[in-house]
């Protein structure tokens, strides 16, 4: 078990899905792209 609060873990997960959604909305543009030169 860690020591956080279930304040920070909820931050920390938070952070962590923003991480993502920007990971996958760069992804996202970049295959878009990739597709459009494929085609």
């Amino acid at each position: 078990m860690t020591a956080l609060s279930h304040v920070e873990q909820g931050r920390a997960v938070d952070l962590a899905k923003g991480v993502k959604s920007a990971v996958d909305a760069q992804a996202g543009i970049a295959h878009k792209h990739y597709d459009a030169r494929a085609s």
